[in-house]
């Protein structure tokens, strides 16, 4: 019987699918060939209609050139023309020496350190004889905005006011990145190199034993024998030498500064409090106008009020930035005041508290370096500790945070947001204070205590874990002074009565608000 019975009538006959005993490879195919033949013209359809898109694009894009050809001609004439007599202007300003030493370059394919300064000091001379006037600048940016205008179909009118000042801006920070680049000299580069020596830890093989157990059949008893493999441990930056280099790299920051204080303050003098808010409020127009455009009528709705209140908020966010600024200011004189030493305390700290040879008397000095140095970031940083400020500084989170919680449903308005804002942000600013004024006792006290000779040559009766206890007992009864029980005892007030008492707490900890103020 045929494997498949209700096709057994069928003959097939020579040529069936195309195959035919008679005929050889040529042949094969007279099936399925026009199915291929359909793939092949499909493909070559959509080639072309994708070619046709692009070929519509170009054209719409030199119906806009054409436009704005028309509009004014004489703009894009008296641009090219100030191209075409700058690129002249640079060629006829190259030195000789500029010359030579790019022939050096393209020959050996190296220079050396004084071979490569001459060729960027050329480089600067060069960029610095031909730097475009303003007035070049601002005729760059208006062709620049009034092609964006003319593509894009929106009004820049608010950008294009503004040519002149950017134009200004950007010469004068190109001036000044110009003459910086040109002070690094031959001393500089060989500072960093001396330093940067031992940057990178080269890989090793890392050799370390264990232990295998096994049955041995001539002894008949179990043998624990100990065997040596290694592994591969890539390279590694020195956090040591890093430091280092970030020390001097933020002190020649801080230098640069210095040496051109006047200048940079002429380019900060720009972005004044009116610039500032007039080119927001027109961005702000022009944001809104691109998004009606590309999202739904319920979106732009949301987005747009979104943007509205950080607008409002604006206030809050520049002074809690400026907070920051001035704490940014301060910590970066600490650490180059310090050259860095808490750092070098903090990682050789790491490596001793995993290393399980180490001496526990080196050890406790070494913790004792490290809570000096914390002292002298604590004076830095708990210097902006007040709640006032600290309440200012998360005032410049607010918008931040409403958009976060609004995303997961916390809130529905913006008013239901602000009334919890309202009445937690004073709290946790009370909290954060209390925190940093007892820790700042805490370490203050224990970098009093002189922990090691307390522990090691005071004839203490106590040792080791009983003598770190001892030190921890003494340390946090001088901590918590009448003051600082106050301050401690304020601080769980706060939790209980402010934080914990309000209503989306409650919800969240399912607490009752009775049993809340009885504990």
């Amino acid at each position: 019987m045929p494997p498949f019975p209700a096709m057994a009538h069928l003959k097939l006959q020579p040529g069936f699918l195309g195959v035919s005993p008679c005929c050889g490879d040529s042949q094969k195919n007279y099936f399925v060939a026009p199915f291929y033949d359909a793939i092949d013209a499909s493909e070559e359809a959509y080639g072309a209609r994708e070619q046709l898109g692009s070929i519509e694009q170009q054209l719409l894009m030199l119906d806009s050139v054409e436009e704005m050809l028309g509009d004014d001609p004489q703009m894009f004439v008296d641009m090219l023309g100030d191209v075409l007599e700058y690129v002249s202007l640079v060629y006829d300003t190259l030195t000789q020496d500029l010359v030579d030493q790019i022939d050096t370059l393209i020959l050996n394919g190296y220079l050396t350190l004084e071979e490569s300064l001459i060729l960027k000091d050329e480089i600067v001379y060069v960029l610095q004889t031909t730097l475009p006037t303003p007035e070049d600048f601002e005729a760059l940016y208006t062709t620049m905005f009034f092609v964006a205008e003319s593509m894009s179909g929106f009004d820049l009118q608010f950008i294009q006011s503004r040519a002149g000042d950017l134009a200004d801006i950007e010469h004068m920070t190109l001036n000044l990145l110009l003459d910086v680049i040109g002070d690094v000299d031959q001393a500089t580069i060989e500072d960093i190199m001396l330093i940067s020596e031992d940057l990178i830890i080269p890989g090793y093989f890392e050799t370390y034993e264990y232990e295998i157990e096994y049955w041995d059949e001539f002894l008949q008893e179990w043998v624990i024998e100990t065997q040596t493999d290694e592994y591969w441990v890539d390279d590694s930056v020195n956090p040591y030498t890093l430091v280092d280099l970030m020390v001097y790299i933020v002190g020649y920051a801080e230098t640069v500064k210095t040496d051109y204080a006047t200048e940079i303050a002429a380019i900060e003098s720009y972005y004044d409090v009116a610039f500032g808010d007039l080119f927001i409020a027109d961005l702000v127009v022009f944001v809104k106008t691109l998004l009606q455009q590309a999202v739904s009528p319920e979106e732009f709705m949301m987005i747009s009020g979104m943007i509205d209140e950080l607008v409002l908020d604006l206030p809050n966010i520049e002074a809690g930035l400026a907070v920051f600024g001035t704490l940014g200011n301060d910590l970066i004189d600490w650490f180059l005041l310090t050259e860095g030493s808490f750092f070098h305390e903090l990682f050789t700290t790491a490596d001793l508290m995993n290393d399980e040879m180490v001496d526990p008397y080196l050890a406790v000095l070494q913790v004792e370096s490290l809570i000096a140095e914390i002292a002298t970031l604590n004076d830095v940083l708990f210097a902006y500790g007040d709640a006032a400020t600290i309440e200012g500084v998360l005032s410049a989170f607010r918008v931040p945070i409403m958009f976060a919680t609004m995303q997961t449903g916390m809130f529905q308005t913006y008013a239901d947001f602000d009334l919890f804002f309202d009445d937690v942000v004073g709290a946790l600013s009370s909290l954060i204070e209390g925190f940093a004024t007892i820790e700042s006792k805490a370490v203050a006290e224990a970098d009093a205590l002189a922990v090691s000779e307390l522990m090691y040559n005071s004839g203490w009766v106590l040792q080791g874990e009983e003598a770190l206890m001892g030190v921890v007992l003494l340390g946090l009864d001088a901590t918590f002074s009448e003051d600082i029980e106050l301050v401690f005892e304020g601080m769980v007030s706060t939790i209980f009565d402010d934080l914990l008492a309000n209503d989306l707490f409650l919800m969240m900890f399912e607490l009752d608000l009775l049993s809340l103020q009885a504990m």
